[in-house]
């Protein structure tokens, strides 16, 4: 992968693009993933000037904390995506494995850096075709965005657990 650093206007218009996942504990670290699934960081690599200096986004190659550690980072999943519940059925009484296919494509998105949008048309589609989900024009863009929250809150949620 290159190394893309990207600062000023290009900063500045590649930022309004990404989704935020996590701030590391410094607070001088903000990591991002963009439509594509690709991996950002803003940083301040001038630490000898006052605030930092001026920002910058680099791509990387994967965020520090992933790792491959998957019985763990499924279980997580599991557990979002359960209390995410989009049927209702783990409240109905199903067993903790109803949306284990969901789960593997969640985390098949995240270790494979598939593009976001994609993903979430996919989780879209499983829910539909195969939970068979009530998806009409009115609550489609609504979960469409609930979807796309989920997806920000696993990938968090291990970038969390991992540290």
């Amino acid at each position: 992968m290159n190394n893309k650093i990207l600062q000023g206007d290009d900063f500045i218009a590649t930022k309004k693009t990404l989704r935020k996942i996590t701030t590391d504990e410094s607070g001088w670290n903000i990591y991002y993933i963009d439509n594509d699934s690709n991996r950002w960081i803003e940083e301040y690599p001038n630490s000898e000037y006052h605030g930092g200096g001026l920002p910058q986004l680099r791509l990387l190659e994967k965020f520090p904390w992933e790792k491959s550690n998957f019985k763990s980072d499924f279980l997580i999943t599991r557990n979002i995506i359960n209390d995410f519940d989009p049927c209702n059925l783990i409240e109905s009484g199903a067993p903790s494995d109803e949306y284990d296919s969901i789960s593997h494509k969640v985390l098949s998105f995240i270790y494979n850096k598939k593009p976001f949008n994609q993903e979430v048309q996919n989780i879209f589609q499983e829910l539909k075709d195969s939970y068979g989900l009530d998806v009409t024009k009115d609550n489609s863009e609504i979960l469409r965005n609930e979807i796309e929250n989920l997806l920000i809150k696993v990938v968090a949620s291990l970038s969390k657990h991992s540290r």
